[in-house]
This record gives C-alpha cells, structure tokens and sequence, in this order.
C-alpha cells in the first residue's frame, strides 16, 4: 500500500485511520491466470473506497508448482511483474514450492547475529548454561522463524544440522582439529538436534490449532 493524501482514510470515533496507520501486504490467489488482472483490479477499488493505494511497484505475481511461469498484466496502465520468489511476513516465498531459499537466508541473518555475539561468546566469566540460553533465544530464534511451515529436503536438514553444530563448536571454543565429535558437542551442550527442534514447534502450534 501506498501512502494516501488530503483527508482520506476511515474514521473511528475521534481517530481517523489511512495507510499511515495501517499498512500490510496482502496475497490473492487465483486458480485461472486469466483471473488475475480481473482479480487485482477489484482488489485495487476496495483499497481505493477506504483511502488506501495499491503500492504497483511491489504488486508482483507468482506461480507456485502448477503450471508455466504467469505473464505481466496491466492494471489501469501499471504493470505487473512477474517474480520466482518474494519475502512475505519475514518468510521468502519460492515458486518451487520448497523453503530452500528461504533456510538459506535464515542461515545467513543467523550467522550474523551469531558474529555480532562473539564478545560474548569468547567471555570466560559467562557461564556455559548462560552462552546457550543466548544462543536459543538470539541465534536459533533467527534461524528458525517460521520453520514450522517449511517444506525440505534432505539437503536443507544437513545444512541446519551442520550450522547448528559448528556454533555449538564456536560457543565450547572447540577448533576444527580438535577431533571432537558431534556426538560429544551433543553431550556437552545438551541441545536438541534442529530437526528435533522443529518438530517439536510444529507439534506445540499445531496442537493449540487443534484445541
């Protein structure tokens, strides 16, 4: 959405609401290809009748898993464009239907949170348990939003799995030819493997869906 100019907007009581209150992003899906120029335009108008403006330069269409890539449309004179991937609520949204490239991205922000603690890390007077507790709630957190929707592969787990066991290396101050296992870091640290990790996530969400 686009910012709205004058007095437009929708009023509450005293409190007068327009896109600089409010603004989101929003996905409309369409079976038919043929339905998306219609089906933009009406999004377009019901935006219009409350004050707010489609934002043409970010509106871009998709194709997830079915079908051949879409074509741009026109609406109203702007053009649409096509795009194999967007990030949508923090989350990148791939045609491919998989979260490769989303994991991926989480690998990298993670890793530069994992960076900007290295004071912390390389601290003698914090205690193991305290570096752990940093790393759940500051690294893993980044690393894994939104994992409870992924769809992987197996290629993604070894590289969850991987950047979640050389950080636990990093936290212990373990260098790579110490010759310490896996199976040993595991131990010392006490933490869950990331696959574990995420299905227990995706066990809590979907059981307070179900209550």
């Amino acid at each position: 959405m686009s910012r709205c100019s004058g007095s437009l907007g929708v009023t509450l009581g005293v409190a007068v609401f327009t896109d600089l209150n409010y603004a989101d992003d929003a996905v409309l899906f369409a079976q038919d290809p043929g339905r998306w120029q219609a089906e933009l335009k009406r999004f377009d108008d019901a935006a219009t009748a409350v004050g707010l403006h489609t934002s043409w330069v970010k509106t871009k269409l998709q194709n997830i898993l079915r079908g051949p890539p879409p074509q741009s449309v026109s609406v109203d004179g702007h053009l649409v464009e096509v795009t194999d991937k967007f990030v949508y609520l923090g989350s990148t949204v791939d045609s491919t239907g998989y979260s490769s490239t989303d994991i991926l991205r989480r690998l990298g922000l993670a890793s530069s949170v994992m960076g900007q603690l290295d004071r912390v890390w390389r601290q003698n007077r914090l205690s193991l348990a305290t570096k752990l507790r940093i790393y759940n709630t500051c690294v893993l957190t980044v690393d894994l939003y939104g994992a409870e929707t992924w769809t992987m592969l197996k290629e993604d787990s070894r590289r969850l799995q991987a950047f979640h066991m050389t950080y636990q290396r990093r936290i212990l101050g373990i260098r790579w030819n110490d010759f310490i296992t896996n199976r040993t870091v595991a131990d010392r640290t006490n933490l869950p493997s990331i696959l574990s990790t995420i299905v227990a996530r995706r066990h809590s969400i979907f059981g307070r869906i179900r209550r």
